[in-house]
């Protein structure tokens, strides 16, 4: 069985508060000993994280941030839910996670014959380790020489020590290993359909082989899947060296957040023209029988990648 957290309320992504965490280390020497960086980042926050809100329709944040390993600020912005206009409390206020953090949050819960669980993933606080639990009461489990607990409730949520809430049971389609899968297999037939098709052309051309169709027909395609590489390799960068640029991440300005933002829609369109493309090419016959089902397959990865792109949050 698998389980992520529970989202308090499903609500576009630019309509969830989030948390932001600042680590302060070697690589920022003069700033992690200087006796006034508490109330210096606390006016940089103050001048730059609400107008940051603002622009990015986000409606609260609470802001974190830690050098040698002591916590010298934090601090709410905004507010932690729309509808009651409650205001962001930095120690209290749950985050919910969503976007890219489901892929990080779900958590695996297993029973033996024996009726003991077993778990992996953030269900306490601490490494995100296996974990085994005997049942004490029906319903409530204790960690195996340990004294935390979970518990499930009469609405089949299991409750934990896990900050961002409950955690519910995922369907067979919501499995993050199957959208990861899926991703997979998608970017793999993108990219080398993007390297290939180039290629083809160039021979085609140099034979000077008659055209079975029209001449950019093909181009919906190979667009779709080249700006679904490039999306994949901005998110690559992004993340391979995220400390440079999380500064850049959250306070915006950042090229590679730009075109994680934008690619994705207008491979969408790329996608819808290769759909229609594909229908056309089956019902007039253009290209061979093998280049048809290429083409059918490219316009499938490239759906299949736009699907889970949305689920995640990064389309658009």
């Amino acid at each position: 069985m698998l389980l992520k957290c529970k989202p308090a309320v499903r609500r576009a992504l630019a309509g969830w508060p989030v948390a932001v965490a600042l680590v302060l280390g070697s690589g920022f020497p003069a700033y992690a000993t200087s006796p006034d960086l508490p109330q210096e980042v606390g006016a940089f926050a103050d001048e730059h994280l609400p107008a940051q809100l603002a622009r990015h329709r986000i409606p609260g944040a609470a802001v974190a941030v830690v050098t040698k390993d002591k916590q010298i600020f934090t601090k709410g912005y905004g507010v932690a839910d729309v509808a009651t206009r409650r205001p962001v409390d930095a120690e209290q206020t749950v985050f919910a996670p969503a976007s890219i953090g489901k892929l990080i949050t779900a958590t695996t819960v297993t029973a033996a014959t024996d009726g003991t669980l077993t778990t992996t993933g953030a269900v306490t606080h601490g490494p995100a380790k296996p974990r085994q639990w005997l049942q004490i009461t029906p319903g409530v489990f204790q960690e195996k020489d340990g004294y935390r607990t979970i518990h499930f409730r009469e609405d089949g949520l299991l409750a934990s020590e896990n900050p961002a809430g409950p955690l519910q049971r995922l369907a067979w389609y919501e499995l993050p290993a199957l959208h990861l899968g899926v991703l997979a297999v998608s970017l793999a037939v993108l990219l080398l359909s993007a390297l290939a098709w180039p290629v083809a052309f160039a021979v085609r051309t140099n034979r000077r082989r008659p055209a079975r169709a029209p001449h950019l027909a093909g181009l919906p395609g190979w667009t779709a899947a080249t700006l679904a590489a490039v999306t994949t390799a901005s998110l690559v960068a992004l993340f391979a060296n995220f400390a440079a640029n999380q500064a850049a991440y959250f306070l915006g300005g950042s090229p590679l957040l730009a075109v994680i933002q934008t690619v994705p829609l207008l491979a969408a369109i790329a996608t819808a023209g290769a759909a229609v493309t594909t229908v056309l090419a089956w019902r007039r016959k253009w290209w061979t029988r093998f280049g048809r089902i290429h083409l059918t397959t490219v316009t499938l990865a490239a759906i299949a990648y736009l699907a889970i792109a949305a689920v995640y949050n990064i389309l658009g």
